[in-house]
């Protein structure tokens, strides 16, 4: 069992995290794949295998997602934080803050394409 990727939303966890941060990168998400030890294979829009996609501990991940998704990042001083959000599209409605940059990252990723499915 995978723990809580983040105490601002203890429900989702790393691997669901990831899994919608793939998502977003527009990778298919193969579940059950007994040969990773995540659980799940992922493959790019090109059908290549990514063996290691984990944008909470790769920092080139992370980044990826930050370009692709044309993200705000800032860090708070004060606070000893870093803030995600979506300048360009301001409707969206919630920021993301962490003192690891990549989980700052990947729990906003995650929770805009949870909100992307609801619609």
């Amino acid at each position: 069992m995978t723990k809580p990727a983040h105490i601002d939303h203890p429900l989702m966890t790393d691997l669901e995290t990831v899994r919608l941060c793939a998502e977003a990168m527009g990778y298919s998400v193969v579940k059950g794949d007994a040969r990773h030890k995540n659980g799940m294979a992922i493959a790019t829009v090109d059908g290549d295998p990514v063996t290691n996609y984990d944008p909470l501990k790769h920092d080139a991940q992370a980044m990826a997602l930050v370009k692709r998704l044309h993200l705000s990042v800032v860090f708070e001083y004060d606070a000893q934080r870093w803030q995600v959000y979506d300048y360009i599209n301001a409707h969206v409605p919630f920021t993301t803050a962490n003192c690891d940059l990549n989980h700052a990252i990947c729990k906003y990723v995650a929770k805009m394409q949870q909100a992307k499915g609801k619609r």
